[in-house]
């Protein structure tokens, strides 16, 4: 008898748990080699471009940087770059990319969205449909189909919480996967995203479609910064080319039909008075190598332009994601400034001539005379310790305690601060390191005519080193071989074949930044030399504030 109890009891519970198995999410019993569906949106996907190791279906790449600069006037110049917004990502295994690696910039989605999944059998007939919202798929009729059968998914949206269009059939008494489509969907108001995955379910069991969408259109965000001019951008009114308004995607393939009159993607920016603007992120329907960027409208300070290009021929792929970064730069230029002959470059301004010089005089004579040398100062001090016209001896009562390493700067070396001890003019100071760091990157350096010096030995002034824009040939700074005072006595050394400029900054007492410039060289360093120390009497080119 308890045998019996026993056997029976076994049977039941193994009735329960078959019964436990064959339920769906929902709770439902699932009949005898039915598949259950749980459907998942994960997120979206840009295409980075290309997969690495191998195409994608498309075949579609994406360009690398593209950079154009583009005049404004005779005082600014818009330097534009677009860049793909790239990110590695492994992807799961899907038709579209058969399980390769791809590049990929992988987002999430918010809640509500809704988007549709449609359902064909192995021979590519339609089977159903079911439309979703995201983050409550469970309320949505279950997905029961049959088990051990192969079934294509497709899944799209609009990326709306209110709109999803429907399917449309090219023969609606025949509804195949080739002859479906979504039509005239909305390019300027919707983000277009697709996704395919074939798979053979797996009977009286829940079957998990993760859902990956990709974006169809491209997605570009646009920066657009004046600082280097110091003035507000107070007016912008543009948009990006080729666009299209309209699109149909094929659900077989999700290729596009871009349809409607080609035109303008238009950019909203906000911050307008202030030296940086951001235009919202903006779909664009294209798929172009002819691409551009127009402003019907452009004004920065007083400066205003209409009709201006910033960039052309710009090759625009489907589904990839840019960022389009525009600086607006003052061209390099001659110019007077504070009352000094000056030289803008790359947005700074230097003045032409050395601290002291005679400013009636040429400053670019080739080769220089002395009333270009102009004076020497030590480290940290406003005092004029010897000029051009000095002995060359040591000079009696030279001062060898150092001043602090803050005396020309109480800021950084990225934001220097002048100090009541620079000799500088008003609105000049010391540059820092990095300031002269950058000036040699933005010229070519080069010989006048003059010979040079190679030993301690004073020789004649005549030679200099000659900086020339890289933007415009024709404005040059000349760095005259003055040649130093030695830090022990203040003895003059190296006239003609030398020439430290100080920075506004120090290491140590015996590591002082500085421009040195020797006939085969033009270099910041703070190497530790004899007579080069924090009291040596160097040259000061100064830079506006």
């Amino acid at each position: 008898m308890l045998k019996n109890s026993i056997k029976y009891s076994s049977l039941l519970l193994a009735f329960v748990i078959s019964l436990g198995a064959c339920k769906n999410e929902q709770g439902d019993t699932l009949p005898e080699g039915k598949a259950a569906i749980r459907v998942n949106l994960s997120g979206a996907e840009f295409d980075q471009g290309g997969v690495i190791g191998s195409k994608a279906s498309t075949g579609s790449t994406a360009s690398s940087l593209q950079r154009q600069v583009v005049a404004i006037n005779k005082d600014l110049s818009i330097v534009s770059e677009l860049i793909p917004v790239t990110q590695e990502a492994t992807l799961g295994k899907n038709a579209s990319l058969g399980g390769k690696r791809a590049a990929v910039v992988r987002e999430d989605l918010p809640e509500n969205v809704k988007y549709k999944v449609a359902v064909y059998d192995a021979s590519e007939n339609y089977v159903t449909e079911r439309d979703y919202t995201r983050g409550q798929e469970s309320s949505t009729e279950a997905l029961i189909l049959n088990g051990g059968e192969n079934y294509t998914f497709i899944a799209y949206s609009v990326g709306s919480t209110s709109v999803l269009p429907a399917i449309t059939f090219s023969d609606a008494n025949n509804k195949t996967l080739a002859g479906s489509s979504v039509m005239d969907v909305n390019a300027d108001s919707t983000d277009l995203m697709y996704f395919r995955k074939d798979m053979q379910l797996v009977s009286n069991a829940d079957n998990n479609l993760e859902v990956i969408l990709k974006h169809q259109f491209s997605e570009i965000t646009t920066k657009v910064d004046a600082t280097a001019t110091g003035y507000n951008i107070v007016d912008i009114r543009g948009g990006i080319y080729d666009h299209y308004a309209q699109a149909d995607i094929a659900l077989q393939d999700a290729a596009i039909t871009r349809k409607g009159t080609v035109g303008e993607a238009g950019l909203d920016f906000s911050g307008l008075n202030t030296m940086v603007v951001n235009a919202a992120p903006r779909k664009l329907n294209a798929n172009t190598t002819t691409g551009m960027l127009h402003f019907s409208g452009f004004a920065i300070g007083e400066i205003r332009v209409t009709n201006l290009t910033a960039l052309a021929n710009l090759n625009i792929t489907p589904g990839v994601k840019y960022n389009l970064n525009l600086t607006i730069v003052p061209n390099d230029i001659y110019l007077t400034y504070q009352g000094q002959s000056a030289a803008r470059i790359n947005g700074k301004i230097w003045m032409r001539h050395n601290l002291g010089a005679n400013t009636d005089v040429n400053p670019d004579l080739d080769p220089v005379i002395s009333s270009l040398g102009g004076n020497f100062y030590q480290f940290g001090r406003s005092a004029v310790v010897a000029n051009a016209s000095s002995s060359e001896n040591a000079i009696s009562n030279w001062n060898t305690t150092a001043a602090p390493a803050n005396a020309w700067n109480s800021g950084t070396t990225t934001a220097p601060q002048k100090t009541a001890n620079d000799p500088c003019p008003s609105g000049y100071r010391i540059p820092s390191k990095n300031e002269y760091d950058q000036l040699l990157q933005d010229m070519s350096v080069s010989n006048n005519s003059g010979t040079w010096g190679t030993t301690a030995t004073n020789v004649a002034y005549g030679p200099a080193k000659i900086l020339t824009s890289k933007r415009n040939r024709s404005v040059i700074l000349t760095f005259p071989a003055s040649g130093f005072r030695d830090s022990r006595d203040g003895k003059w050394a190296w006239r003609g074949g030398s020439g430290p400029f100080w920075t506004s900054e120090l290491t140590t007492v015996d590591q002082v930044y500085r421009l040195s410039i020797l006939r085969d060289i033009a270099t910041v360093r703070n190497t530790a030399n004899v007579g080069h120390t924090a009291v040596s009497g160097y040259s000061v080119r100064c830079i506006a504030e």
